[in-house]
Protein backbone atom coordinates (compact mmCIF):
# COMPACT_ATOMS: atom_id res chain seq x y z
CA UNK A 1 0.00 0.00 0.00
CA UNK A 2 2.97 2.29 0.56
CA UNK A 3 3.94 2.02 -3.09
CA UNK A 4 7.03 -0.14 -2.69
CA UNK A 5 7.53 -2.60 -5.53
CA UNK A 6 10.26 -4.64 -3.84
CA UNK A 7 11.13 -5.24 -0.20
CA UNK A 8 14.04 -7.02 1.45
CA UNK A 9 13.39 -8.94 4.66
CA UNK A 10 15.55 -11.17 6.87
CA UNK A 11 15.99 -14.53 5.15
CA UNK A 12 14.37 -16.38 8.05
CA UNK A 13 11.17 -14.31 7.54
CA UNK A 14 11.12 -14.82 3.76
CA UNK A 15 8.50 -17.57 3.66
CA UNK A 16 6.01 -15.55 5.68
CA UNK A 17 6.72 -12.27 3.89
CA UNK A 18 6.40 -14.07 0.56
CA UNK A 19 2.70 -14.58 1.23
CA UNK A 20 2.07 -10.88 0.64
CA UNK A 21 0.59 -10.43 -2.81
CA UNK A 22 1.44 -7.65 -5.21
CA UNK A 23 5.03 -7.06 -4.13
CA UNK A 24 8.40 -8.66 -4.84
CA UNK A 25 9.91 -10.03 -1.63
CA UNK A 26 13.61 -10.86 -1.29
CA UNK A 27 15.50 -12.31 1.67
CA UNK A 28 18.96 -11.42 2.94
CA UNK A 29 21.08 -13.00 5.67
CA UNK A 30 22.77 -9.72 6.62
CA UNK A 31 23.19 -6.10 5.60
CA UNK A 32 26.32 -6.79 3.58
CA UNK A 33 24.21 -9.01 1.30
CA UNK A 34 21.73 -6.15 0.86
CA UNK A 35 24.55 -3.77 -0.03
CA UNK A 36 25.93 -6.29 -2.53
CA UNK A 37 22.46 -6.63 -4.05
CA UNK A 38 22.06 -2.85 -4.31
CA UNK A 39 25.42 -2.67 -6.09
CA UNK A 40 24.35 -5.44 -8.49
CA UNK A 41 27.01 -7.84 -7.21
CA UNK A 42 24.74 -10.39 -5.51
CA UNK A 43 21.30 -11.89 -5.87
CA UNK A 44 19.02 -12.36 -2.90
CA UNK A 45 16.81 -15.31 -2.01
CA UNK A 46 13.23 -15.41 -3.26
CA UNK A 47 10.28 -17.13 -1.58
CA UNK A 48 9.48 -20.70 -2.51
CA UNK A 49 6.99 -20.77 -5.40
CA UNK A 50 4.54 -22.98 -3.52
CA UNK A 51 4.55 -20.75 -0.46
CA UNK A 52 4.12 -17.67 -2.65
CA UNK A 53 1.08 -19.27 -4.26
CA UNK A 54 -0.44 -19.81 -0.83
CA UNK A 55 0.18 -23.55 -0.81
CA UNK A 56 1.74 -24.18 2.56
CA UNK A 57 2.35 -27.66 3.90
CA UNK A 58 0.09 -28.36 6.87
CA UNK A 59 1.96 -29.83 9.75
CA UNK A 60 0.39 -31.28 12.84
CA UNK A 61 1.44 -33.33 15.82
CA UNK A 62 -0.40 -36.50 14.85
CA UNK A 63 2.83 -38.48 14.43
CA UNK A 64 4.48 -37.30 17.63
CA UNK A 65 4.65 -40.14 20.12
CA UNK A 66 5.72 -39.36 23.66
CA UNK A 67 7.36 -36.00 24.29
CA UNK A 68 4.25 -34.88 26.17
CA UNK A 69 5.92 -31.86 27.76
CA UNK A 70 7.34 -30.64 24.44
CA UNK A 71 4.04 -31.23 22.67
CA UNK A 72 2.15 -29.33 25.37
CA UNK A 73 4.59 -26.39 25.05
CA UNK A 74 4.06 -26.29 21.27
CA UNK A 75 0.28 -26.39 21.66
CA UNK A 76 0.34 -23.56 24.22
CA UNK A 77 2.61 -21.46 21.98
CA UNK A 78 0.38 -22.05 18.96
CA UNK A 79 -2.78 -21.24 20.91
CA UNK A 80 -1.27 -17.90 21.91
CA UNK A 81 0.08 -17.23 18.39
CA UNK A 82 3.64 -17.20 19.74
CA UNK A 83 6.82 -18.21 18.00
CA UNK A 84 8.83 -21.14 19.26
Amino acid sequence: RAGWGTVVVPARALAEAGLVKGIEVLGADDLSAVIGWLRGELTLAVPDVFERAGVVAVRDLSEVVGQTDARWAIEVAAAGAHHL
